[in-house]
C-alpha cells in the first residue's frame, strides 16, 4: 500500500515542481523583471466611468493622475519619492549652509552647540538636518 501513496506523493511534487519553474520562467529573472510582477499596479485600470466621465471637476492632481497612465498607487508612490528626493536635495551640506537655513527659517540664531547638533547630525547619516518641528526652544 505504501508504493501508491510514494506515487502519488512523488506526481504532487513533480507537478509542483513544474508549475514553481513555469512561473519563474515566463516571469523571467532578467533585468528590469521582478519575480512579483507589478504590471497591474502600474497599469491604470480601465472602467466604463473612464470613457464617459468628464475629469472637469477634479483637481491638478487627478489630472496628472490621469496623464501619466499609471495606477493611482503607483502614481501616489512615485510622486512622494520625487518629493522626498527633492527634500533631501536641498538640505544643507555645510554648517554655514545649516546656520542660514536655520535663520531663514525662523528668524532667530541658532542656539548654542548648533555647531555640534550639527556634526553629531552629519556623522550619524541624518539626512534631513533642516527639517525641524521648530526653533531649538521648542525642543523637549
Amino acid at each position: 500500500m505504501k508504493r501508491p501513496r510514494q506515487r502519488l506523493t512523488a506526481l504532487v511534487a513533480a507537478v509542483t515542481l513544474v508549475a514553481f519553474l513555469g512561473a519563474y520562467v515566463r516571469l523571467g529573472d532578467g533585468p528590469g523583471r521582478r519575480l512579483y510582477p507589478m504590471e497591474g499596479l502600474l497599469r491604470r485600470p480601465e472602467t466604463a466611468a473612464d470613457a464617459t466621465s468628464s475629469s472637469d471637476d477634479d483637481g491638478p492632481l487627478s489630472k496628472q493622475m490621469a496623464d501619466s497612465g499609471l495606477h493611482p498607487i503607483a502614481f501616489l508612490v512615485r510622486q512622494s519619492e520625487r518629493e522626498f528626493d527633492e527634500m533631501r536635495a536641498r538640505q544643507s551640506r555645510t554648517l554655514r549652509e545649516a546656520v542660514a537655513e536655520y535663520r531663514r527659517r525662523y528668524g532667530i540664531p541658532p542656539p548654542p552647540l548648533f555647531d555640534k547638533w550639527f556634526e553629531f547630525a552629519t556623522a550619524n547619516g541624518v539626512q534631513l538636518v533642516d527639517e525641524r518641528s521648530g526653533p531649538a526652544s521648542n525642543w523637549p
